[in-house]
């Protein structure tokens, strides 16, 4: 499946239409809404795809918080 010569047609690419940038995204996060993410975490849950159980993060929230 991998080795197989692609069919996608690139003139596609300049139908696809432009939006603004929000420039609001490239700011620093501020460190209260680090915090209210990581208090908004339910401890219980499986560990998300980089293997880190939730409780990892309400443990240490300190350190999230400062490393954000």
């Amino acid at each position: 499946m991998l080795n197989q010569v692609s069919a996608f047609d690139q003139s596609v690419m300049n139908e696809l239409p432009e939006w603004e940038t929000n420039e609001d995204l490239m700011l620093p996060l501020d460190v209260k809404e680090v915090q209210h993410a990581v208090n908004q975490i339910k401890s219980g849950k499986e560990a998300g795809a980089d293997g880190l159980p939730p409780e990892l993060f309400k443990i240490g929230r300190h350190q999230v918080v400062q490393r954000r």
